[in-house]
């Protein structure tokens, strides 16, 4: 009886580790054991199905490393599911390159021809796998499947979107192009597509270029201008953006520009962030002094994007002005007609206001200062979100 009491006790505790935060696990795939991490929010319910979002790190990073993104901030209150897969060390002609994405970029070593980083490594399909395991322990919502990365888990986030599209709804890549090395991209599917890049990144400059040791700097991967060409082209993009600046307000020499790409139909299908003056850094809200946030606009990006077969009769996105912003008491939406309500969330996605009726302005007065979101629906169906800050 005893024996039982503590088997009894020893499943219940794991059921409750495995209930809300970071849980390690793996699978046996390609002959290998795979490591991953899966982030359950505490308002994960079977009943209510959640979002998916695939995260990789970058080169010699680890899965721990997403920890430090702030997706799992947004996830807690987003209702958010994080897979964060961990890659293998490379054994390279000069020396193990540690947890190295087979992410298509390949080298030419002297003395040893054109190496492809982890070119044995099936990547693509451990990544499957590990979503495949996924969706059968959680209820996942349909066509809310996402991926992300940062530095390789960029390149290697590129390469997902050309090769497996028909797994994700949208992707984000940060600081990591497409590879050089891979053939024509081809995707399968329709799939809206984000990138950010700082201008002063050294590691995987805007041009392509990254140093490797006794070689210096290589063009490993696409110049940024030439990959938005590239998806703009794929998705059927019009020529010019819309284009939103997020001036230095604070003097540290970062400002962002964001330039929306539509389709025909007025839906945003690519995204560049660029960020003037960035360096090859996730950059989260604390180190902008409020500005921008990667995990927040990453968010606010996956939130707005649907498959296309899916919503092939659904309005197009709006893209709310909002002003003084910054602000201090009252905040204006200047480019709505016929609004149908408004929402204020903080960077985390918690609701703080919510405001029903065709009202073009919200008092902000009593919010604590601090960069937040609003939500404007108007009466067509359509809806979108911008950032203000509450000084």
């Amino acid at each position: 009886m005893k024996k039982s009491l503590l088997t009894l006790l020893g499943c219940l505790l794991v059921v409750l580790q495995a209930g809300a935060g970071w849980i390690t696990s793996s699978l046996n795939f390609g002959g290998k054991t795979r490591a991953y991490r899966i982030y359950v929010p505490d308002v994960y319910s079977e009943t209510q199905p959640a979002t998916l979002i695939v995260a990789l790190h970058g080169l010699g990073g680890s899965m721990e490393d997403i920890s430090y993104t702030g997706l799992s901030s947004i996830a807690d209150t987003a209702n958010i599911i994080i897979a964060a897969p961990q890659a293998l060390d490379f054994d390279s002609p000069y020396g193990v390159i540690p947890a190295a994405w087979n992410n298509g970029i390949a080298v030419f070593m002297p003395g040893f021809g054109t190496v492809a980083v982890n070119g044995d490594i099936d990547d693509m399909g451990f990544i499957g796998a590990m979503m495949d395991t996924v969706l059968l322990r959680y209820n996942i919502r349909e066509h809310r499947s996402y991926v992300c990365g940062m530095s390789m888990g960029g390149f290697m986030t590129q390469r997902l979107a050309c090769e497996l599209s028909n797994r994700f709804d949208a992707v984000a890549s940060v600081a990591g192009t497409y590879a050089l090395a891979l053939p024509e991209c081809t995707p399968s599917d329709v799939l809206p597509v984000a990138h950010f890049h700082g201008t002063a990144d050294s590691v995987v400059t805007y041009e392509g270029l990254t140093p490797f040791p006794f070689l210096g700097y290589v063009p490993v991967g696409l110049d940024v201008n030439l990959l938005i060409d590239k998806w703009k082209t794929i998705n059927g993009c019009l020529p010019d953006p819309e284009a939103i600046s997020l001036p230095d307000v604070n003097g540290d020499g970062l400002s962002m520009d964001h330039f929306i790409y539509t389709n025909a139909s007025g839906r945003s299908m690519v995204e560049l962030f660029r960020i003037n003056g960035g360096e090859h850094t996730w950059y989260l809200s604390g180190a902008t002094g409020g500005e921008f946030d990667y995990a927040e606009e990453i968010w606010k990006f996956f939130n707005r994007q649907y498959r296309i077969t899916a919503l092939e009769n659904t309005p197009a996105v709006i893209y709310p002005e909002v002003y003084p912003n910054p602000v201090m008491n009252r905040l204006y939406i200047s480019n709505v007609k016929e609004i149908a309500g408004l929402t204020l969330y903080d960077i985390s996605g918690k609701v703080i206001i919510k405001q029903e009726g065709d009202a073009n302005a919200v008092n902000t007065e009593a919010l604590q200062p601090g960069t937040y979101l609003i939500e404007v629906r108007a009466k067509d169906g359509r809806n979108g979100m911008s950032k203000f800050i509450k000084l």
